[in-house]
């Protein structure tokens, strides 16, 4: 039961991961270039009585949509990290891979000399096959800002096809730095929850 909610759950994030894919795919339109907001712009600051020269208009907009990249892209790669390998966690509570201590010793009988009681001790290094919780983790954020690096760079090419819009390595920059900065929340989270855990040890 437990196993199926998970896959459910696992099947909601991604098709949420792959709406948001979709939506920014979807801003990178003609429909939603420049034109769109800076008159978005004109009449949100016109509600608070704010008056802008064409010049402030256009400096403005161009500071909105540059941090709209960072923005679209940060919560991109949070929605792809957001559903991964949980064996991860599961695996640092029986091994402390960092101080190199064996939790288990498996004692297989010598069936070949017939004797009983008499074990052969069998010590397996936890490290051949059970990685560091903290490498898989900053493994697994690398590869979630490298395939937002890779889809903003199809979405920049996109837009060489699209009337009123261009295409930007600035804004491909922007967009994996966006990725790489939201990074930095679960892998701190769960920094911190381990030392807390630790500290009530």
């Amino acid at each position: 039961m437990e196993h199926a909610r998970d896959k459910l759950f696992t099947a909601f994030w991604w098709c949420l991961t792959l709406t948001w894919a979709g939506l920014i795919f979807h801003l990178s339109t003609a429909t939603f270039g420049p034109t769109f907001s800076q008159r978005l712009l004109v009449w949100a600051t016109s509600l608070v009585h704010w008056r802008l020269s064409p010049r402030e208009v256009l400096l403005l907009d161009n500071l909105v949509r540059k941090l709209a990249h960072v923005t679209e892209y940060a919560i991109f790669a949070l929605l792809l990290y957001g559903r991964g390998p949980a064996e991860v966690d599961s695996r640092q509570s029986t091994v402390d891979s960092n101080q190199g201590t064996v939790d288990s010793r498996q004692f297989t009988a010598d069936s070949n000399q017939g004797t009983a009681g008499r074990g052969q001790l069998k010590i397996e290094n936890p490290k051949s096959k059970i990685e560091n919780p903290r490498a898989a983790r900053l493994r697994r954020a690398a590869w979630c800002v490298l395939a937002a690096g890779l889809y903003s760079l199809t979405d920049e090419f996109h837009q060489i096809f699209v009337p009123g819009r261009h295409a930007s390595l600035l804004d491909c920059g922007l967009d994996t730095l966006g990725a790489s900065v939201a990074m930095l929340a679960p892998l701190a989270a769960k920094s911190s929850r381990q030392s807390t855990v630790n500290s009530r040890q």
